[in-house]
């Protein structure tokens, strides 16, 4: 998050790795909090920090599906996978994605 000090939002995407939370916070709206895990195996606290949060996707790298589910369990009902094709950084950066491409990823999230 760029702002550590202040709550994250209502809705929060969870990416893996700090350069693809920093990219696809560029281009989410300001009422989306971006935070980042440090890898796919180690998600550190952040179930609790988003636990009362509205609306959770996590959208790790492509190859960490299972992670995911692991990781939305224990956020609970508010969490849902969302699969996205490439890395988030490299799907804005070396294939062109904007906001709607992720809103699309998102909508198809499941729990």
């Amino acid at each position: 998050q760029t702002n550590p000090d202040e709550p994250p939002g209502d809705e929060v995407i969870i990416c893996e790795g700090a350069k693809k939370a920093m990219v696809l916070s560029i281009i989410a709206p300001v009422n989306v909090t971006v935070l980042a895990v440090p890898s796919k195996s180690s998600s550190g606290d952040v179930a609790r920090v988003v636990s009362e949060c509205g609306r959770v996707w996590v959208m790790l790298d492509p190859d960490a599906e299972r992670s995911a589910r692991g990781l939305c369990k224990a956020i609970g009902a508010a969490a849902r996978v969302v699969t996205v094709p490439v890395k988030v950084d490299d799907a804005v950066t070396s294939h062109g994605a904007v906001w709607a491409d992720f809103q699309g990823y998102m909508k198809a999230g499941r729990a």
